[in-house]
């Protein structure tokens, strides 16, 4: 017997859109739990069923490719840097700079439903972190 269940589907559907909301809801909290937001979001994103459609957008952003170079440079820099352990502090800090971009421009942005769930998912994050 096969039953079926709208909102199960509905999330299977949307599943990177949830992670991605859980991500907006925890950036304003502790730093730590905000990589618990990273570590997940990715797995979702390549378990998706479109991943061929996603890499697709991500080989077609130009701009991301810079915040690569970008990152690349960081980490040459850090090569001539006397102090490798605030040198290693930056260039975690500077993850963000490149892994955003590529999550986000694997994402359809014209589901305007997304969106403002990750939108509203931050608001109240920063209502609730104070």
């Amino acid at each position: 017997m096969n039953i079926k269940y709208p909102y199960f589907n509905s999330i299977k559907k949307n599943r990177s859109w949830f992670a991605l909301s859980l991500l907006a809801f925890l950036m304003p909290f502790y730093h730590n739990w905000s990589v618990i937001g990273i570590v997940l979001l990715f797995p979702v994103m390549l378990s998706d069923s479109n991943v061929r459609m996603r890499l697709l957008n991500i080989k077609m952003n130009r701009l991301l490719y810079s915040l690569v170079l970008l990152y690349i440079l960081y980490c040459i820099g850090l090569l001539y840097s006397a102090n490798i352990e605030e040198g290693l502090m930056n260039l975690e800090t500077m993850l963000p700079l490149l892994l955003f971009p590529l999550f986000f421009s694997a994402l359809d942005f014209t589901k305007t439903t997304g969106t403002n769930s990750v939108m509203l998912s931050f608001i109240i994050g920063c209502i609730l972190a104070g």
